[in-house]
């Protein structure tokens, strides 16, 4: 079963730069996602690199936080791979530093409508990363 890797590339990048930093424990999950869909380090760095590069130019030019993000998103296609999988990859990716952020959250459900998948859906993928890492923190504030 074949990704799309632009698809995967952009939500990875979404998620990844959702509470405005990338951290180093967020980048080498990045690498762990990529290996196990089976692209390139090189492929992932170029990806990612452009999708985040959009995020900061779109920084630049609006205001409207939440009307950035819905320009931004659009729809995300991750090809023939289980969505619902790669769900669960970018909610452990949202908390490869240690803490899940309400944005990370918010932008997770955005991923799963721009995917055609439901917000419960994103809801239970973040309910396997908090399971599956009990020290996994959720910030409210």
């Amino acid at each position: 079963m074949a990704v799309n890797k632009q698809g995967l590339a952009k939500a990875v990048a979404f998620i990844a730069w959702a509470d405005g930093k990338f951290e180093d424990s967020e980048l080498a999950f990045v690498n762990t996602i990529f290996k196990k869909y089976e692209v390139s380090e090189t492929e992932v760095q170029a990806l990612v690199k452009e999708y985040i590069d959009v995020f900061l130019d779109a920084d630049d030019t609006i205001d409207d936080s939440e009307t950035q993000q819905e320009i931004n998103l659009g729809v995300i296609d991750f090809g023939e791979v289980d969505s619902f999988e790669v769900l669960k990859d970018l909610a452990d990716l949202a908390g490869a530093d240690g803490v899940i952020s309400l944005q990370e959250v918010y932008v997770l459900h955005m991923i799963a409508k721009a995917n055609n998948r439901s917000p419960e859906e994103a809801t239970l993928a973040l309910l396997h990363a908090v399971n599956t890492n009990s020290s996994l923190k959720i910030e409210v504030e």
